[in-house]
């Protein structure tokens, strides 16, 4: 059995969600501009004050930070997996994949230009190093499956308007107590128009598999950061998954940040600050 099948069947059971495309995709990422909620401009610095004082309970003399991930808050242990797997170099070249989509449009030959990207930053040398020992007939798989992700995109993907800021690959950061803890990841899409006074950013996070509920947890956690970050949270997050064509959106709201918080203090609970 190829390594591709072997990852394939070993995915979760996807949600069962419509798949969207066009305009449809468009509406659910854009959601109701009327429903949009007015935010309580003291709503960051609770939350911030919050998690505060969840870090100053674990307070110690080290000075080196603890750095909280998503996968932390969903009951991982680690942002990358202690062993490459098939299932993780094929995500992370969708990903790339998918911001290069968003920026420079349809690619003639999508395996080759994911790879010269991802593998361009020192980071995923690994990732690198894996595809490169990859048996002849894997990497023939690895590559079909990235054209197919290629051509999903390109049937189902809306045309974003620039008055929307489309940007990819975004690097987010929140510090606490400090600088002691910090939360840290990365949106694939941002969109929206920064706005001090009105949620106006749309955050999107792409996945190489049907969706499931963690999925949701995870870019909950990032429209935290964002809300920690510019005192503003998003006004709504969308997790896309380029294989099925699913799409699980959500306007964010005060209660979806707080439940977020709780979940972001059992993590550091859980790593605890280091010694």
């Amino acid at each position: 059995m190829l390594l591709a099948e072997r990852s394939m069947h070993q995915e979760s059971p996807s949600l069962g969600l419509t798949p969207l495309a066009g305009d449809q995709l468009l509406d659910s990422l854009r959601g109701q501009k009327a429903n949009r909620q007015l935010f309580d401009v003291g709503l960051a610095g609770g939350l911030r004050a919050w998690l505060n004082d969840a870090c100053f309970q674990a307070r110690d003399a080290s000075e080196t930070p603890l750095v909280i991930t998503k996968k932390m808050v969903v009951g991982g242990r680690k942002s990358l997996p202690s062993t490459l797997t098939y299932a993780f170099v094929r995500g992370a070249l969708v990903a790339t994949l998918f911001r290069l989509f968003v920026t420079s449009g349809k690619s003639e030959n999508p395996f080759a230009d994911a790879c010269a990207v991802l593998f361009s930053e020192p980071q995923h040398q690994e990732t690198a190093n894996f595809v490169a020992t990859l048996a002849a007939r894997d990497l023939r798989g690895l590559e079909r499956e990235i054209v197919l992700h290629a051509r999903n995109l390109e049937s189902r993907w809306p045309v974003l308007s620039p008055t929307w800021m489309p940007r990819t690959g975004v690097a987010m950061a929140a510090a606490l107590d400090g600088g002691r803890v910090i939360l840290r990841g990365m949106a694939d899409l941002a969109i929206g128009q920064p706005n001090k006074e009105v949620p106006s950013i749309c955050l999107v996070s792409v996945r190489s598999t049907p969706l499931h509920h963690a999925h949701r947890e995870e870019l909950r956690f990032l429209g935290l950061i964002e809300t920690l970050r510019s005192g503003v949270p998003p006004f709504r997050l969308a997790t896309y998954s380029t294989l099925t064509g699913e799409v699980l959106a959500e306007a964010v709201t005060e209660e979806l940040l707080k439940n977020t918080v709780m979940n972001t203090i059992a993590a550091i609970d859980q790593e605890g600050l280091p010694k």
